[in-house]
């Protein structure tokens, strides 16, 4: 990637993985100068994207889509909180939709560079307005039931508070779910995979996760 970068005349490089959310730490050891950007996403959003995905091997229900969203936002907040001061930066995605360049100039300044910044800056308040989609952000509040907002909410509602975010039905938030509902949203899950493209892959995903986890778990044995 860094000879890419300088065939490019570029003076770094970036890459874009949600996985990386749960390991920053072990990425900074790897990368200790590296700059780490989490862009958080509402979590209703993010849960609607999931559901309606069939490519990808993501959770189907609302329930554990929203449980995943939770589970990356809050691991990466508490990994970034421990890394140095200068390598962790937390926008929310409809900032930058909204404010795009006041967002950018907030980016381009944590990751250095100064004296390219005012350039890169009016070249991207230039460009930014074709890259854009137009209302691609709470568009849980159009497109999902009332139905499944009260799910997520209820399964991630104080988190959704905690990074900043309203709550459609705060009397929710909290509330435990019971037994048989719990067991709809297993099956819902289950068959919303199986029944996707992406079956394989999330089998093959979750066989290599497994597979990872025994390894590590493993005792470690050297070659004299």
């Amino acid at each position: 990637m860094t000879r890419l970068a300088y065939n490019q005349g570029k003076s770094r490089w970036g890459n874009k993985q949600p996985g990386y959310a749960l390991r920053m730490d072990e990425l900074h050891q790897l990368f200790p100068r590296a700059r780490f950007l989490h862009i958080v996403r509402d979590g209703r959003d993010v849960a609607l994207s999931m559901r309606r995905t069939r490519d990808t091997a993501v959770e189907r229900n609302w329930y554990y889509a929203a449980k995943d969203w939770e589970f990356h936002v809050t691991t990466a907040r508490k990994i970034g909180q421990q890394l140095p001061a200068n390598a962790y930066l937390e926008i929310h995605y409809e900032e930058l939709m909204q404010q795009p360049v006041a967002v950018f100039r907030q980016v381009i300044d944590f990751m250095g560079d100064v004296q390219e910044n005012e350039e890169r800056l009016q070249r991207f308040a230039q460009e930014i307005q074709s890259l854009i989609k137009p209302g691609n952000y709470n568009k849980w509040q159009r497109q999902m039931s009332r139905r499944a907002v009260r799910i997520v909410e209820q399964a991630v509602g104080q988190t959704l508070r905690e990074f900043g975010y309203s709550l459609a039905y705060p009397e929710v938030v909290g509330k435990p779910f019971y037994f048989p509902q719990k067991a709809w949203f297993f099956v819902d899950n289950i068959a919303g995979k199986i029944f996707s493209s992406a079956f394989k892959k999330y089998f093959s995903y979750r066989f290599q996760f497994l597979k990872s986890r025994i390894r590590a778990w493993l005792p470690q044995t050297t070659t004299q």
